[in-house]
Formats: C-alpha cells, structure tokens, sequence
C-alpha cells in the first residue's frame, strides 16, 4: 500500500469527488464561505478548520478567500457516513 504524503487525498477518494463534481456544471455551483459551510452542516467553524486540515472537505482557496462546492463536500462527507 502507497504512503500517504501529508496535505495528498487518497486516490480511491479522489476519483470519486471527481467524478461527482464533473456532473455539475459550472453555472449551477454553489459556493459557500466556511461560516455558511459550518451553519450548513450544523457544525463549528473549528470543526470546518479542522476537516480542511485532514483533506476531508474539497475547498478552493485563492489569496485569503476560501470556499467550498457544496456539491463536492457532500460527496467527500458521504465517505464517511456510516450505514
């Protein structure tokens, strides 16, 4: 089994959120800021902070803005519900 290089998402979770935000398109994206993310998850801001800094949530981030496709987070999130 590969290693895992810190910041590196596993490939298997990858392709999957790839595949899930390529069936979006470009126009209908909604983007979210992390206080909105953290109210739409009915989470803590720390809580955001601290799934960004495990690679569990997608995000883009350029200069000092972050935001997150919520498209993208929910299918990087459904990898760890448990059934």
């Amino acid at each position: 089994m590969p290693t895992r290089v810190a910041g590196q998402r596993p490939l298997h979770q990858t392709r999957i959120i790839m595949e899930t935000t390529n069936k979006t398109t470009e126009s209908k994206k909604n983007w979210l800021t992390k206080p909105l993310l953290a109210k739409h998850y009915q989470v803590s801001l720390r809580t955001i902070s601290k799934w960004m800094m495990l690679d569990i949530l997608v995000y883009v981030k350029v200069g000092r803005v972050v935001r997150f496709d919520t498209a993208a987070c929910d299918a990087a999130l459904k990898l760890y519900s448990v059934m």
